[in-house]
C-alpha cells in the first residue's frame, strides 16, 4: 500500500481560524491520489474521502461517553488464546481466507456502474477470521464476486487468526469525551463577557512557545450552542479561551497572554507541553512506516490528558513494545481488536 499524504485531523475545541494539528493516516493508493485536506474554521474536512462502513452498511451516530483521564495500555494487549472482540468489515473473496478489516479511510469516488473495484483490505490491517456466518452480516453487498458486510465478532485470537464464537450486528460504543465543555476556571469579577473568542494573537503566542504551553481549547460557561451556526443567537454564546500551561508560573502566563488577548481567558496547569506531545506524535507516526504494526492513524487528539491518539488494528506484544519506548503516558490507544476484558 502506498504511503498517503498526511491528513489534517479535526480537533474538538480547536480555536477558530487556526489550523488544527496534523494527523498522519494511511490510505489505500487510490485514495492517496484523491484526498485533499481542506481546513475551515479550525476543523478539517476531507474532500474525496470518508471513513465509513461497507457499502450498504449502517453507521449510527455515536454518543459521547465519560471523559477518559487515564489508560492502562497493558490491559489492551492481545495475547494468543485471548478472547477478543472487534467491530468492522468482513470481506470474503473467492478462493481466499475470509478476513476482518478495521474501519479504514475509504475514498469517496464515484465509479460508473459495474466499474467499482472489488473490496479489499491491505495486508497490514487484514486479520483472518474463521467461523463467520456470511449470510448474517449487516449491509451485505457483492462486488466482482467479493462479498462484504459488517459485524461485531467475538472469538479466540491465535497466531493472528480469530476463531469466531459469537457474531452480531455492528456494535456502536460511546466515544469517550475529550475536552470538557465548561472552562475549569471560575468567572472573573463581573462575570464572563458574552460573545465568541477572537484569539488568533493568543494562539500565535502559544504556538511560538511550545515548550511552555500545551492544549488550547474553547470552553462554554453556559453550555455549547446547538443547531445551525447561522441560527439566531449562536454567535452570542459566551466562550472562554482555555490555555494549558506546562512550565512556569500560572500568573505570569496569564499576564503574558492577557497582553495579546483581552477576552475571556482561563489558564490551567497541564502535564505536558505542545512540544512534548508533538515529539510523541512524531515518534508514533514513524511506526506507520512498518505496515506490520497495523497503525491506521496518529494525531493530536482532543483528550486533554491523553493528547496523542493512535488508531490501530490490534495491540499485540510486538506493537506494544514499540509504543512503550515512546512515552505511553501521553498515548490514547484505540485498537480495533481488543481483549473482551479490556475497559472501553
Amino acid at each position: 500500500m502506498a504511503e498517503a499524504p498526511a491528513e489534517a485531523g479535526a480537533v474538538e475545541g480547536s480555536v477558530a481560524g487556526t489550523p488544527p494539528p496534523v494527523r498522519a493516516r494511511r490510505w489505500p493508493a487510490v485514495a492517496a491520489a484523491a484526498a485533499v485536506a481542506l481546513i475551515a474554521g479550525g476543523s478539517a474536512v476531507l474532500a474525496g474521502g470518508h471513513r465509513g462502513p461497507a457499502p450498504g452498511g449502517s453507521a449510527p451516530t455515536q454518543q459521547p461517553g465519560a471523559p477518559r483521564a487515564s489508560q492502562n495500555p497493558a490491559a489492551l494487549v492481545v495475547h494468543d488464546d485471548d478472547v477478543v472482540e472487534a467491530t468492522g468489515q468482513v470481506i470474503a473473496a473467492p478462493g481466499k481466507p475470509v478476513v476482518y478489516c478495521p474501519d479504514l479511510p475509504q475514498p469517496a469516488i464515484g465509479y460508473p456502474p459495474g466499474q467499482e473495484p472489488a473490496p479489499s483490505c491491505p495486508p497490514g490491517y487484514a486479520v483472518t477470521v474463521v467461523g463467520v456466518r456470511l449470510d448474517q452480516l449487516t449491509g451485505v453487498t457483492t462486488v466482482r464476486g467479493v462479498r462484504v458486510g459488517e459485524a461485531t465478532l467475538r472469538g479466540t485470537w491465535h497466531d493472528r487468526v480469530i476463531t469466531v464464537a459469537r457474531q452480531s450486528a455492528p456494535t456502536q460504543y460511546p466515544v469517550p469525551q475529550g475536552l470538557p465543555e465548561h472552562p475549569p476556571c471560575p468567572p472573573p469579577a463581573g462575570g464572563w463577557r458574552p460573545g465568541p473568542v477572537e484569539a488568533q494573537a493568543a494562539q500565535e503566542y502559544v504556538q511560538a512557545h511550545p515548550d511552555r504551553f500545551g492544549q488550547v481549547w474553547i470552553g462554554w460557561p453556559d453550555g455549547p450552542p446547538t443547531g445551525s451556526t447561522a441560527a439566531p443567537g449562536y454567535q452570542d454564546k459566551t466562550q472562554v479561551l482555555v490555555v494549558g500551561v506546562a512550565t512556569g508560573d500560572l500568573a505570569a502566563a496569564r499576564r503574558d497572554l492577557a497582553a495579546v488577548y483581552p477576552g475571556n481567558l482561563c489558564v490551567q496547569r497541564t502535564e505536558y507541553s505542545a512540544a512534548q506531545a508533538e515529539r510523541v506524535r512524531g515518534a508514533a507516526s514513524r511506526l506507520m512506516d512498518d505496515q506490520r504494526n497495523g497503525i491506521i492513524s496518529v494525531g493530536l487528539g482532543s483528550n486533554a490528558l491523553l493528547p496523542v491518539e493512535v488508531e490501530l488494528t490490534v495491540l499485540d506484544e510486538r506493537v506494544y513494545r514499540a509504543l512503550a519506548g515512546i512515552n505511553p503516558r501521553l498515548l490514547d490507544l484505540q485498537p480495533a481488536i481488543r481483549p473482551v476484558a479490556a475497559p472501553r
